[in-house]
């Protein structure tokens, strides 16, 4: 049973804090900063994060790569270039307290099954907002990826259609 002193909380900070902008498809010649939000304690997290790291820096846009280590073996280490979101970097009602803001895309490569990552989807105030799962209708371009596929995967295409975004 979900507590209900959480969930009001999540609903008075999804409220208080939602964004305004109007969001939708955009290219990314308009992109200066995007932010990817990964699962570090998936197998494919060093993987994906060199990927995404790679993918950004050859079009000349700052990223930011907050990734979730909500698990026991995370993979990542915070010498390889991504913000790690441990526990106690997330208010009791699920707001990370890393994320700065700023971006014109917002990318979630987690399975959706993280409320933090909702919240943060919520706040950002990015023109285009990509995810792997929907989120009540604030997510522009959904990938629907079935079970067994990775991050990294999921990743190459996102990029695959964002290239092609005019």
């Amino acid at each position: 049973m979900k507590n209900p002193i959480v969930t009001l909380g999540r609903a008075i900070s999804e409220r208080r804090s939602r964004s305004t902008v109007s969001t939708g498809f955009t290219s990314l010649s308009k992109v200066r900063k995007a932010v990817v939000m990964m699962d570090a304690c998936e197998q494919s997290a060093p993987k994906c994060l060199e990927i995404v790291k790679e993918f950004f820096a050859q079009r000349g846009i700052e990223c930011e790569v907050l990734a979730l280590n909500l698990g026991e073996n995370c993979l990542l280490k915070p010498e390889d270039g991504a913000t790690l979101v441990r526990k106690r970097k997330i208010r009791w009602y699920g707001k990370v307290r890393l994320y700065r803001g700023g971006e014109q895309m917002f990318i979630d490569l987690t399975d959706g099954s993280f409320y933090p990552t909702l919240n943060t989807a919520v706040r950002s105030q990015a023109l285009f907002k990509i995810a792997r799962c929907q989120y009540k209708g604030i997510i522009d371009l959904e990938i629907c990826a079935s079970e067994g596929h990775s991050q990294a995967e999921v990743f190459e295409t996102v990029a695959n259609i964002i290239t092609k975004v005019q």
